[in-house]
């Protein structure tokens, strides 16, 4: 794999399980919009094996919502199982109360928000209001009025925090793998770490 920046790690990590499925030339292109198989060597898969494995590892060992950041944010599936629960986590963390009524129109706008943060990532656009105001059934001409902007800015801010310690753990696990790490430290002793943390 070429290791170079981690969010790209990442991708390709995840991606190289989807990979293995059968998948060559255009079609990879047509699936993750890139060639997934980078080894130092050409068609090294012992060394895309280790290194990936390594990286699927550091994201399976975080705390479960980092780790199913990860995996929905930069894989190359849209997992809608893990977002319906990071959905729920973001609901129930940020806003613990209310009536059933609210908690739908609640529970759509934490998942609307980890879509727009995604999109944010992968395509410097951010998902229009009128999104949230269709899936969450309130009106788009009051939606600032009705304090959802707010609500929406602190569920983003939440993502976005998910984002960075998710992909500083990893980054470790990839600096290691490149032979950057300072402290010389295995990727075997950080995983430890990691668990541990």
């Amino acid at each position: 794999m070429k290791l170079g920046n981690t969010r790209q790690a990442i991708h390709d990590a995840l991606a190289w399980g989807y990979l293995q499925t059968g998948l060559v030339g255009i079609g990879e292109y047509l699936v993750y919009l890139t060639r997934v198989e980078k080894s130092m060597t050409r068609k090294d898969t012992n060394v895309d094996f280790m290194e990936a494995g390594y990286v699927c590892a550091a994201i399976n060992v975080l705390a479960p919502h980092l780790g199913g950041w990860l995996k929905f944010a930069y894989g190359p599936e849209d997992l809608a199982l893990i977002q319906s629960i990071l959905a729920a986590k973001l609901r129930f963390d940020l806003f613990p109360l209310g009536s059933a009524k609210r908690h739908i129109k609640l529970l759509s706008l934490s998942s609307v928000s980890l879509e727009d943060y995604r999109l944010r990532l992968r395509r410097n656009r951010e998902m229009p209001v009128t999104v949230y105001a269709e899936r969450m059934n309130v009106n788009a001409d009051n939606w600032a009025r009705d304090e959802w902007q707010n609500k929406r800015d602190v569920c983003l801010k939440t993502i976005m925090n998910w984002d960075r310690e998710g992909v500083g753990q990893v980054s470790r696990m990839v600096k290691s793998l490149r032979g950057e790490n300072n402290d010389g430290e295995r990727p075997s002793e950080i995983l430890s770490d990691l668990r541990t943390t």
